[in-house]
């Protein structure tokens, strides 16, 4: 706003701020710690212009946001979950947070143990943080998607283990990774749906999917799911050591994979199936948990490749399932 237009006199620009443009340059009018001062979240903002525009921020602009820093913690919760999703889905995200680390930590003070913890192992040759913005960099701009690549390996400062040859390990970091992911964006008052999502997205972000196991995911997850999962895989793989990419390609037949399974009208639910709970109880199965484990069992069987989604067949399995079942409950 510190540029206007008029009618009579054209472009009214008192700031020269036409001029930071073309430098792609953001600059705060005045004296930088009075304008964060009378409202922090500019600061933030400040970020997101950078996020989304590939902007720099001017050094005495920056050193007033540092200055001023604090007055985050004042701002309210929602006001800075609004800039933050602004800022993760922008194109020049990762650079943005790579060049201004400081200002998220702020913001989201969890993620501060991520800044310069190391990784020494044989599939890593970045650390946790800078690892991280290279799958923030290669993830597509899907809100979700980038919260989760962001968050996805936030647990490693806290597993953090050393072999006595100075390997790092960081076993069960899906799931401190996933309790952070949650605790962050509960703290900002995220919507509830995307919450869950990026938590979904980071505790699987290790489980690697194959060819053979992408049935039982898709049944798992759903495709809009299943497809981020994927992604983010991907993503995390590219920003691994060189001879990991290979893996990484890999993931692009996954996803053909899923379309297809999911255009050709694969069975992937227990709806899906070429029998239902009444053919159970018709062929004798009592009323009771039995019908539903019966159902999902043949759904195993299917996603498996073990069975075909045919009634005959169905039939069959469900009947010796039924006789075992019934021999271990005696």
């Amino acid at each position: 706003n510190a540029m206007a237009w008029s009618p009579e006199e054209g472009l009214v620009d008192p700031f020269g701020g036409m001029e930071a443009c073309r430098q792609k340059r953001i600059t705060a009018v005045g004296d930088p710690a009075t304008r964060f001062r009378e409202d922090a979240l500019r600061i933030l903002r400040a970020l997101r212009f950078a996020a989304t525009l590939g902007f720099h921020i001017d050094a005495d602009t920056y050193d007033g946001m540092l200055k001023e820093l604090p007055g985050i913690q004042r701002i309210s919760r929602e006001r800075i979950a609004k800039e933050l999703n602004l800022l993760l889905v922008g194109s020049h995200a990762a650079q943005t947070l790579r060049c201004y680390p400081r200002i998220l930590v702020a913001a989201l003070p969890p993620l501060q143990p991520m800044l310069h913890c190391p990784q020494r192992t044989i599939n890593h040759v970045l650390d946790v943080w800078e690892h991280s913005l290279r799958v923030v960099a290669h993830s597509p701009a899907q809100l979700a998607l980038r919260w989760a690549a962001l968050l996805h390996d936030s647990g490693k400062p806290l597993s953090l283990t050393a072999d006595a040859d100075g390997r790092t390990r960081f076993r069960g970091h899906p799931t401190i990774s996933a309790d952070i992911a949650r605790d962050c964006l509960t703290g900002l008052r995220q919507p509830r749906r995307l919450t869950d999502r990026v938590v979904l997205l980071v505790t699987h972000h290790d489980d690697r999917i194959r060819p053979a196991t992408v049935a039982r995911w898709l049944s798992r997850l759903g495709p809009e799911a299943f497809q981020e999962l994927v992604l983010l895989q991907k993503a995390d793989l590219l920003a691994h050591a060189p001879h990991m990419h290979d893996q990484a390609k890999q993931m692009d037949a996954v996803l053909e994979q899923a379309r297809k399974l999911v255009a050709d009208g694969a069975c992937l639910q227990v709806r899906d199936l070429k029998l239902n709970g009444q053919d159970l109880l018709d062929m004798g199965y009592p009323e009771g948990p039995l019908v539903s484990q019966g159902l999902q069992a043949l759904l195993n069987q299917v996603l498996d490749g073990r069975m075909p989604n045919e009634a005959t067949a169905l039939r069959t399995f469900a009947a010796r399932w039924l006789t075992s079942q019934q021999s271990r409950m005696q």
